[in-house]
């Protein structure tokens, strides 16, 4: 795989609320 076309994954994180969920989030954004 092209670095481009892992650049667009989507990633659903369901229960984001809770504290493992919103910890994972915060990294995912971090990475863009």
């Amino acid at each position: 795989m092209s670095r481009n076309y892992q650049s667009r994954k989507r990633v659903l994180v369901t229960g984001g609320a809770g504290f493992l969920g919103s910890h994972l989030i915060d990294r995912l954004l971090d990475r863009g």
